[in-house]
């Protein structure tokens, strides 16, 4: 039968919106966080610490079977579980997809399914919760921020990978993925909001003297920090005992990747060049309106810190060379395009020690095995960036909320319309149908090639001379061509105010979109600049002269599809004297000046002695050349690879908006829960079948059942002994289809515990039987 109604919402004998939204109040009030509906878990976020993820308590849920002990109530740990053993009894990769809003508990659930599975799996050679701790450090500083929503928001896509043993089933090493990075987030900080973690660690966390040994005087006056208004002080940071101990379990994590004290030093010194490079402003002192820079000496300090040469440095900032039919062209950039070019600088520079670190990190968690592993044995960990509503949303937004569009669309797929299809394709009838609703189309209007809103965007991004206003004009022409102007589709021109009026002239192309969770509207102003993300020639060949190894490092590397730099085949060893190159300490502003000037890059020269073709192949190196391609590149990927594995689901909900514990929002519970299609689940989970096996695998997967009751009918037709063992079994409710099995999910998993059952028996025979004729043996001896 079925788990007890208070369990598992699928056995509710009142299937409704209020007796749902009843029962999840109930138990989030008596601190019961976890529901099942089937095998998905819902996850209310209860703001607090809970002590229910001991060691002690992940023990509990160690099972031999992977069925769940009745007496346990719903726990992630159970969800864990369970993916373990299916893997090994699939033989088939398996992944949980983490989803939910901003702030709903994502990341935390990840740290405890980890948690779990290290305890069951791990060996005392590969401490594998521990090192994630140190990973989670590392990440979290540099790849989460505070946001409206959420404290620490996870401003990037992860995909963590645990691979096993094929003998000892232990997990012999982890991987870590991760795609499309919230970039513009350094150069451009929404208000009241902040900029990543790690700066403001720095602030709160560094000594004065670590501080003034990278001219940091007060961290969050610097541009891309400061939050004030235009003619108001910066805010000054203050001390933080609790920054101070992030700051230095930081550089613990650091140094357990391999890194020694001055190499993690160094990392410091580069974020800090970063926050200086914010600073440099231009200046046009002629009527061709070509860009200086203004202060040399901030110049000279940024290239310092770069170890590149600093008139290099300003020259490929003020400046581009071309190459064009033999001759070498040098254009002089416009304050405004030096500004660009800037920011597109800091962009790279922090993206792409982000991706450093994480081939470090990935380096940090191979194990010491040699082991191949089994591809097939591998539990994945998906976790998305969460649905967010800001109050002025832009292309930022735009492009979080259209990837968790796609993601939502990949769980109704699994859930739903895989099901509704392969019933109809086996003559199986069903109880309940779900509609797809107008999600193909608000997807199509954003990824759609060629008239979708990302090829128009990069097509327009890439023009000699880009302009919002024909961005514009060709979604307004896409829109009217496909009828979706009138909101139709999903989409729509917003060409007015909620008051009828035009538009602020400030604001660029706008436009509502009906999302699986709630209409929004967009202001698209300033989204060509920050779809960019290719750096200029010259600007490359100057990074790449860089005499700081992991500058060097990182812009020599090649660059994935996704826009991360490529694993290096072996650890980079940053060991020697170039190791960090931090300026014999720095101790004054003319420090930087005073020593002797790195010899500068004759870009032009170069480009003549090296010729076109082959050198700009090794200058390019650029990987996709805007974000959003390197958007779609990371959500085919990632779909790509949860199509090769059997999904597991947990549902993650915020209990209100103001992250407070023990308050439950029944209106904004309610709303997600809604738009989620909890009920959808809960009916489909409980008419429907989500265990559809050929007759052939049921016959695999239940092979000591089947052998038992079987007996001597080995003539029959594999459709024969799937009806003949399930009549047996007194199992009500299976459907036989043409060629499958289609089970509910109760029924799935009573057939297991019978097999387990059997299986034991079946060992304990074998084991007295064993030792019988050992005795006679012995015996007669």
């Amino acid at each position: 039968m079925p788990p007890a109604p208070n369990d598992d919402l699928a056995s509710l004998s009142e299937l409704t919106d209020s007796s749902l939204l009843y029962e999840m109040q109930k138990r989030f009030g008596n601190d019961q966080i976890y529901t099942y509906i089937g095998h998905i878990l819902l996850l209310v976020n209860p703001n607090k610490e809970l002590p229910i993820y001991s060691t002690l308590v992940s023990q509990l849920y160690l099972s031999s079977s992977g069925r769940l002990c009745s007496s346990l109530p719903p726990h992630i740990f159970s969800s864990a579980e369970r993916a373990y053993h299916m893997m090994l009894q699939e033989r088939r990769p398996q992944c949980f997809i983490l989803s939910g809003e901003s702030g709903s508990g994502k990341t935390e659930a990840c740290k405890h399914i980890v948690k779990h599975l290290a305890a069951r799996s791990c060996t005392k050679s590969f401490p594998l919760e521990s090192k994630m701790i140190q990973v989670s450090s590392i990440l979290e500083a540099f790849g989460h921020a505070r946001t409206e929503t959420n404290d620490n928001s996870s401003r990037f896509i992860k995909l963590l990978s645990l691979q096993y043993c094929e003998k000892k089933r232990t997990i012999i090493r982890a991987r870590v993925n991760t795609y499309v990075l919230e970039k513009s987030r350094l150069t451009f900080t929404p208000h009241n909001q902040h900029n990543f973690n790690v700066f403001y660690l720095m602030a709160e966390g560094l000594s004065p003297e670590e501080k003034s040994a990278m001219y940091l005087n007060n961290v969050l006056a610097h541009r891309y920090l400061c939050d004030s208004a235009p003619g108001e002080p910066a805010a000054v940071a203050t001390a933080s005992a609790r920054s101070r101990d992030r700051l230095t379990a930081l550089k613990q994590a650091l140094r357990a990747l391999g890194f020694n004290n001055l190499e993690v030093e160094n990392l410091f010194v580069i974020l800090s060049a970063v926050l200086h490079l914010g600073d440099l402003r231009f200046t046009s002192l002629t009527d061709t309106e070509a860009a200086l820079v203004s202060d040399l000496q901030l110049l000279d300090q940024v290239s310092g810190m770069l170890q590149v040469c600093s008139e290099d440095l300003g020259s490929a900032l003020t400046s581009d060379v071309q190459y064009f039919k033999g001759d070498v062209i040098t254009r002089r950039h416009t304050v405004e395009v030096s500004d660009h070019y800037k920011d597109l600088l800091a962009k790279s520079i922090y993206s792409r020690l982000f991706s450093f670190l994480v081939n470090s990190i990935n380096c940090f968690l191979q194990g010491q095995e040699e082991g191949t592993g089994d591809p097939a044995l591998e539990i994945g960990i998906l976790d998305i960036f969460g649905f967010e509503e800001l109050q002025k949303n832009g292309f930022e937004q735009l492009c979080i909320n259209m990837t968790s569009e796609r993601i939502h669309q990949y769980t109704m797929e699994v859930l739903f319309q895989q099901e509704q299809e392969e019933c109809l394709h086996e003559g199986v009838a069903m109880e309940t149908l779900h509609s797809p609703g107008n999600q193909c189309a608000v997807l199509d209007f954003f990824f759609q090639k060629p008239q979708g809103l990302l090829s128009v965007l990069d097509e327009e991004s890439q023009a000699l001379r880009p302009a919002e206003q024909n961005f514009y004009k060709k979604l307004q022409a896409h829109l009217e061509a496909t009828g979706a102007n009138g909101g139709v589709n999903g989409v729509s021109l917003s060409t007015k105010d909620g008051n009828g009026n035009p538009p602020p002239k400030d604001q660029g192309p706008s436009f509502t979109v009906s999302h699986y969770a709630s209409k929004m509207t967009y202001d698209l102003a300033g989204s060509l600049e920050r779809n960019k993300d290719a750096l200029p020639q010259n600007l490359l060949c100057v990074m790449k002269s860089s005499e700081n190894v992991v500058i060097h490092q990182a812009f020599q590397a090649k660059l994935t599809q996704t826009g991360s730099l490529v694993p290096p085949q072996h650890r980079l060893k940053l060991r020697g004297p170039k190791a960090a190159l931090l300026l014999q300490k720095m101790t004054s502003s003319t420090s930087a000046t005073a020593r002797e000037p790195k010899k500068g890059l004759d870009i032009s020269k170069l480009l003549k002695k090296k010729g076109t073709t082959s050198f700009l192949q090794r200058l390019e190196r650029r990987g996709p050349v805007t974000v959003g391609v390197q958007l779609r590149n990371s959500l085919s990927e990632i779909i790509s690879k949860l199509q090769g594995c059997t999904p597991h689901f947990v549902q993650c909900v915020k209990p209100n908006n103001a992250k407070k514990p023990d308050t439950f929002d029944s209106f904004h519970v309610s709303t997600q829960l809604h738009y989620v299609g909890v009920l959808e689940m809960v009916r489909m989970i409980r008419y429907g079948y989500p265990v559809r096996l050929p007759f052939s695998s049921f016959l695999v997967r239940y092979k000591d059942l089947a052998d038992t009751i079987l007996g001597e009918k080995r003539k029959l037709t594999t459709e024969e002994k799937c009806r003949h063992v399930l009549q047996q079994c007194k199992l009500h409710g299976v459907q036989m289809g043409r060629s499958k099995v289609f089970l509910r999910y109760w029924q799935a998993d009573h057939l297991s515990d019978r097999c387990h059952q059997l299986h034991r028996k079946i060992v304990i025979c074998q084991k007295v039987a064993r030792g019988g004729w050992q005795g006679v043996m012995h015996g007669a001896g």
